[in-house]
């Protein structure tokens, strides 16, 4: 069991250790490890031929480039980290209703390197606003394809997939 937490910015997160209670004893954990560098350099050694790759990586970076960083060679190396059976999770960033293109630009880019990407919404009371979320596995491994999300039922946009299969693991 191995944890391995990837920031590019160690300031930030030494102020979140110091000021916020945030992590209680799992900075201490000797199964939990912190690695401060940028997470392309990290994934492209992730997948070195002695590791069996990640079961599960959680990207969670800034909303506005998602798009464009998960294409091509993020969405590769991201592929290539995982184990044969790993599960990629990622906030995708605000869902605003009325304008749905931004989210489904994020499903889009991971779809290209992750076919079964079933898209998630839930309330965020800090940010008084619905977030997008998604989780992703390479091709043909668990359940149906999720090809087309309906907006039209809002009731849909709370803490379950939309339109998809359970989620599974």
């Amino acid at each position: 069991d191995h944890v391995c937490m990837v920031d590019i910015d160690e300031q930030v997160v030494d102020a979140c250790r110091s000021h916020m209670d945030f992590g209680g004893a799992a900075w201490g954990d000797p199964r939990a490890e912190l690695v401060f560098d940028d997470f392309m350099a990290f994934l492209r050694n992730a997948g070195r031929p002695e590791s069996p790759g990640w079961d599960v990586i959680i990207v969670d970076i800034t909303d506005a480039v998602l798009p464009g960083i998960l294409s091509g060679e993020v969405g590769s190396a991201l592929r290539s980290a995982l184990s044969k059976d790993g599960i990629i999770g990622i906030q995708c960033g605000e869902l605003d209703i009325s304008d749905t293109a931004p989210f489904e630009g994020v499903l889009e880019a991971l779809r290209h390197d992750f076919p079964q990407t079933t898209p998630y919404a839930t309330w965020i009371s800090s940010y008084a606003a619905h977030w997008g979320f998604a989780t992703s596995r390479p091709p043909a491994r668990f359940g149906p394809l999720l090809t087309r999300v309906d907006w039209s039922d809002l009731t849909k946009l709370t803490d379950r997939t939309l339109e998809g299969p359970p989620h599974v693991g």
